[in-house]
């Protein structure tokens, strides 16, 4: 009796591990593509910034310029 509760405790252990594994390596990829996501957003909205037809600058509240586009140099 004993020996069935153990094997029945050790397969369920096993399921229990590999889904983890499995939840664990989703949740990663999730990130790696939300990762991705951020980046080629980001690219994208600066290539756009910088096609702007309109002078554009970043500037600080002392007046320093952060960042500015080709028109605005």
């Amino acid at each position: 009796m004993l020996a069935h509760v153990l094997m029945i405790a050790i397969i369920i252990l096993i399921f229990h591990c590999i889904d983890n594994f499995f939840t664990l390596n989703s949740f990663w990829s999730k990130e790696d593509d939300a990762y991705y996501f951020s980046k080629t957003l980001d690219k994208g909205i600066e290539e756009n910034v910088l096609q702007f037809i309109y002078t554009l600058a970043l500037i600080k509240e002392n007046g320093e310029i952060v960042w500015c586009n080709r028109l605005f140099n």
